[in-house]
C-alpha cells in the first residue's frame, strides 16, 4: 500500500506519523523487528519538508553524522550536505532500508479507544486502528511570524513590501531579491545563513536581532560540536552537557558573508543594529519602504498590532518616548528603507492532530512517551523527547529507542494478556 485509500480501518500495532528522519529511523527498526506498523506522510514525494527549504541550506552535521542506521550518506563523509543532498538521502534511505511510506496522508486527529489504543483519522478518509502512535510531525508547517499589520492592508498604508517567513524562502528565486533592500529578522542560524545568501545579491541588507550575534569559533565546527554531544551521550553526561547550539555555526554562507559582506561587519560593530525585538516593536509608516528600528526595546506580551497601542509613541523628530517607572525615557529612532523582509523567527511544534486528546501532556524532558496517554510517543519536539531531539543525530538515537520500547511493551502486554486503557481516555 503506497497511497491513501478510503477503506475499513487498517489495524496495526503502531502508526508512525511523518517520514522525516525521526519517522524513518523508528519505522526502520519496527520493520526489522517484525512489528506490524504503518508509516504515513503528508508530502507528495519522499524527502520530507527538507524539499521545501532553500537550496543552499547547509547542515551543521557532516555526511557521516547525518546518516541513519545501515544506509550511508555517500560522498566525502567529512563534508557538510546541503538541502538537495538531504532530500536525495531520504529518498535513497526509503528504498535501501525497505521502509514503505503511505503518502500523501495528512493526519487530522488521534482519538482514544475505550478498550485502549487509538484511531488515527486522516484527511483522505483512511482510518488506522493501532495500539501505539508515534508522532514525528516536526514544526515546518507552524512558522512563527510576528503579529503586525500586513503592509498594504486597508488602514495601514499603501506601502508595498515583500514579506516571507524563512520556511518560504526556498519558493522564491534569488533573482527576486536582486537590487532590493532586504531586512532579515532573527538572530539564529537560519537568519544568519539567509543573510549570507542575500548579502551578495541584494542591494543592501539589514539584520535585526534581539541581542549581539554570537558565533562559534573557526575551530568549533559542526563536526566537532556533534562529536562532543555524541561523546556526552555515550559517557552519560547529558545532564551536564545540554544538546543545544547557543551560537551561530560558521557554515559556508555565513563564512563568506563574514569575510566579504558589509552587513555582518555593521551588525557586529554598530550597537543600534542589534537590539530590535521585531515581534514587539516593528512598525511600518506611510513612507514607502520604511521600517522604524527602536534600539534597546524589550518585547511586550501583547505583541502590539498598531502603533497607537504601544506604551510609547513616535514623535516627528525620530525619537521614541516611553514611560518607565514614572520617568519619561527617550531613545533615538533609526530609519531604514527596505523592499523586503525575511522573518527567520522560528517555528512551533505541529501538534494540532493531538489537540482533541483530553488532558494531553507533552513528555517530560528526556522522555518520549506522553505521561497522560499510554502508547502515545513523540519524537523531534524541541529539546524534549530524548537527547538531541530535533536534530538528525537525535533522530538516529531516539527513533530506534522508541521502537525498542514499543516492541518490549507489546511483548509484555501480550504475555500478560491484558489491555490497558489510556490514562486520560476521551471516550465513555
Amino acid at each position: 500500500m503506497g497511497q491513501c485509500e478510503r477503506s475499513n480501518a487498517l489495524k496495526v500495532d503502531v502508526c508512525v506519523i511523518g517520514a522525516g528522519y525521526n519517522g524513518l529511523a523508528c519505522a526502520q527498526h519496527l520493520r526489522n523487528s517484525g512489528v506490524s506498523h504503518v508509516l504515513v506522510d503528508r508530502e507528495e514525494t519522499a524527502g520530507a519538508t527538507w524539499q521545501h527549504h532553500w537550496n543552499t541550506l547547509t547542515l551543521f552535521s557532516t555526511r557521516l553524522q547525518s546518516s541513519l542506521a545501515d544506509v550511508d550518506f555517500g560522498g566525502d563523509e567529512s563534508t557538510y550536505p546541503c538541502r538537495d543532498d538531504v532530500v536525495q538521502y531520504l529518498r535513497d534511505f526509503e528504498k535501501a532500508a525497505g521502509v514503505e511510506v503511505v503518502r500523501p496522508v495528512r493526519v487530522v486527529s488521534v482519538v482514544c479507544q475505550t478498550s485502549g489504543g487509538y484511531v488515527v483519522e486522516t484527511a483522505c478518509g483512511m482510518m488506522i486502528e493501532c495500539v501505539h502512535v508515534v508522532s514525528c510531525t516536526g514544526s515546518f508547517y507552524r512558522p512563527v511570524t510576528p503579529e503586525i499589520p500586513k503592509i498594504g492592508q486597508e488602514g495601514v498604508g499603501s506601502v508595498k513590501v515583500m514579506q516571507l517567513h524563512s520556511s518560504e524562502f526556498g519558493r522564491f528565486p534569488l533573482s527576486d531579491f536582486k537590487d532590493k533592500r532586504v531586512c532579515v529578522v532573527g538572530g539564529g542560524n537560519s537568519g544568519a545563513q539567509i543573510l549570507g545568501v542575500l548579502s551578495s545579491i541584494a542591494k543592501t541588507t539589514l539584520w535585526c536581532v534581539r541581542s549581539k550575534p554570537a558565533f562559534y569559533s573557526k575551530e568549533e565546527t559542526g563536526k566537532r560540536l556533534f562529536e562532543e554531544r555524541s561523546a556526552a551521550r555515550l559517557e552519560r553526561r547529558t545532564a551536564e552537557f545540554p544538546f543545544v547550539f547557543s551560537r551561530i555555526v560558521r557554515t559556508p554562507d555565513v563564512v563568506r558573508a563574514m569575510e566579504s559582506c558589509e552587513c555582518f561587519t555593521r551588525a557586529l560593530s554598530s550597537p543600534h543594529a542589534l537590539d530590535l525585538d521585531a515581534r514587539a516593536l516593528l512598525w511600518f509608516t506611510d513612507t514607502p519602504h520604511t521600517v522604524w528600528h527602536l534600539p534597546g526595546a524589550t518585547e511586550r506580551e501583547d505583541k502590539r498590532k498598531e502603533t497607537e497601542q504601544s506604551e510609547g509613541s513616535l514623535d516627528p523628530n525620530g525619537v521614541y518616548e516611553e514611560e518607565k517607572d514614572g520617568v519619561s525615557v527617550q531613545r533615538p529612532v533609526f530609519r531604514y528603507e527596505i523592499d523586503a523582509i525575511v522573518w527567520a523567527t522560528g517555528y512551533e511544534p505541529c501538534l494540532g492532530h493531538l489537540e482533541g486528546l483530553k488532558g494531553f501532556q507533552l513528555p517530560v524532558p528526556g522522555e518520549c512517551e506522553s505521561p497522560s496517554h499510554r502508547g502515545l510517543w513523540l519524537l523531534g519536539v524541541r529539546d524534549l523527547c530524548g537527547y538531541g531531539s530535533g536534530s538528525i543525530l537525535g533522530a538516529a538515537w531516539n527513533g530506534p529507542e522508541v521502537a525498542k520500547a514499543i516492541e518490549k511493551r507489546l511483548h509484555t502486554d501480550a504475555g500478560r494478556d491484558v489491555t490497558v486503557a489510556n490514562a486520560a481516555s476521551d471516550v465513555g
